[in-house]
């Protein structure tokens, strides 16, 4: 059953906008053309955070491909969202009362053969029985084109689509709308949505208001047990032993494994190597699992990700039955969405993906680290502040302090450590790096976290000051007591013209640690 979530404003006038131009035109505008026209009276609008945000289907593609000569089409439950789609509506359920009459006569042949073409149905229907006018017609082909429970693959043959035709969908398709009278009884017989990709800061299948430390992802069918996922560290599958990107590659094995066997050539001609309630399965088992891997995936690889589903994947586990004529010159068809084209390198790069994912999570660092950061860089943030107030003696008295040097930064920052952290170390010498062995400042044992403190003078900017730096992220890989490395740099005299620059080049992962550089100037 689908069920329709709640849009905010920007969400609805999005769809709205898509749906004006479809109404008027009879063709769905192009990303270009949403955009303009929104901009005109929203000039903030931010088209592509928004399509993001919303289901599979409801012009999401934009959100992460962000072609604007791409169209920004929506599926049929999108009507529900849009004023005056009422015409729409009411012609679409007609569509599928004729649809399901069509269906059902087929079978009511009994032991007779039916005649050719039974199940096929065409534009030229929607004329003859619906004395649809060719806007009209045009506007049903575009929705139904997209609904997979009713249409097994679909040819369109213009452009403009005024002349279409597709197999009715047997099985658990046509058959489930038998009944529907309102646009309501068919939403609540047509498959699930596939939910957004993310909803605000929560991904797909963490809802607010749920610890991540206690939340159940669902959808791996093959596994024994559901996964867990157990707070930001290595994630378990919960009585076997493996982490969740184990079981995640797996069922994405076992899927490529089915996908293979879909498409078969029988006397050179394609043919469905599986029944259709094995590729209904196939769809789903993809589909659940496609959305359990957002669930965890790090943010910074999910665009890759959705972009491989989005750009190849999806036309194949949607439409891998299509067909389509191999040219002019032979006769003889094909598949449209051959397998090797289209899943196979989206296989690949998912795999990947999912192995340097679970790489990242072997080392990550744990809330409290995360926690630990946060009152780092606060310190940090405020040292300046501090000094220029430990200046500011009662009755003039003498300063408490006086910044001469790195030790001296080194003192102040950790005093400035104590109320928050209990096991403050001065580390041990590490391995020599060229030549020398050199300390590490501080290290926060329990929180696993090393401090490097610098000082800028004349001899140490910019150039020099990157240098040391990346010397000292080498030094810290060779230790195996932390696995994030803070370097809190204090340039009083402005030596470095261009911190924000040099934060951002060193700041980062390190060949899979955590590294964070913090400069702070007067």
């Amino acid at each position: 059953m689908a069920v329709l979530p709640e849009f905010n404003h920007d969400q609805i006038l999005f769809l709205q906008t898509i749906f004006n131009f479809f109404h008027a035109k009879g063709k769905w505008p192009t990303y270009d053309d949403v955009d303009r026209i929104i901009t005109q009276k929203h000039p903030n609008f931010n088209m592509e955070a928004v399509s993001k945000s919303l289901p599979d289907g409801f012009a999401a593609g934009f959100g992460f491909q962000r072609q604007y000569d791409q169209e920004a089409f929506f599926i049929v439950p999108a009507l529900h969202y849009c004023q005056g789609a009422e015409e729409e509506i009411a012609d679409f359920i007609r569509v599928v009362r004729l649809c399901v009459e069509r269906y059902d006569r087929y079978y009511s042949f009994g032991e007779d053969t039916p005649e050719k073409d039974a199940l096929e149905f065409s534009s030229e229907l929607l004329s003859s029985q619906l004395h649809m006018e060719p806007l009209a017609i045009r506007k049903m082909g575009l929705l139904l084109k997209w609904e997979f429970d009713i249409a097994f693959g679909f040819s369109s043959g213009d452009i403009e689509y005024n002349s279409w035709h597709f197999p009715l969908k047997r099985g658990d398709g046509v058959s489930r709308f038998r009944g529907v009278e309102t646009f309501e009884q068919y939403i609540e017989k047509r498959s699930p949505l596939v939910l957004p990709y993310s909803t605000g800061r929560f991904p797909l299948g963490l809802a607010q208001g749920n610890s991540v430390s206690n939340m159940t992802i669902v959808g791996l069918r093959k596994s024994s047990t559901q996964v867990h996922v157990h707070g930001e560290q290595n994630m378990k599958l919960s009585g076997n032993g493996a982490t969740v990107w184990d079981n995640l590659v797996a069922e994405l094995q076992r899927i490529n494994t089915v996908a293979i066997k879909i498409q078969n050539y029988e006397n050179g001609l394609p043919k469905l190597g599986i029944s259709m309630d094995e590729y209904d399965q196939f769809l789903n088992d993809y589909l659940d699992w496609y959305s359990d891997c957002l669930a965890v995936l790090p943010d910074d690889m999910k665009e890759k990700f959705c972009s491989d589903y989005e750009n190849k994947a999806q036309f194949f586990i949607k439409k891998a039955h299509f067909t389509a004529p191999i040219s002019d010159e032979y006769e003889g068809k094909m598949f449209l969405y051959s397998h090797e084209k289209w899943f196979y390198d989206a296989y690949v790069s998912h795999k990947l993906m999912l192995l340097e994912a679970s790489k990242r999570k072997s080392n990550s660092i744990s809330t409290n680290a995360l926690d630990a950061i946060a009152i780092i860089e606060k310190l940090a943030q405020g040292f300046h502040a501090a000094v220029l107030q430990l200046r500011k003696r009662h009755d003039n008295r003498p300063s408490f302090v006086e910044i001469k040097d790195e030790y001296d930064v080194q003192d102040l920052f950790h005093a400035m450590l104590i109320p928050f952290f209990n096991d403050i170390r001065r580390e041990d010498p590490t391995p020599s790096v060229a030549g020398s062995p050199s300390r590490i400042d501080f290290l926060l044992k329990q929180e696993q976290i090393a401090i490097e403190i610098k000082k800028t003078r004349e001899g140490l900017k910019s150039k020099q000051l990157g240098e040391e730096l990346i010397v000292d992220m080498k030094r810290y890989r060779s230790h195996v007591d932390f696995k994030t490395f803070i370097a809190f740099v204090y340039d009083p005299d402005r030596h470095i013209r261009n911190p924000k620059e040099i934060e951002n080049d060193l700041s980062g992962l390190n060949e899979g640690a955590n590294v964070k550089v913090f400069i702070v100037q007067s």
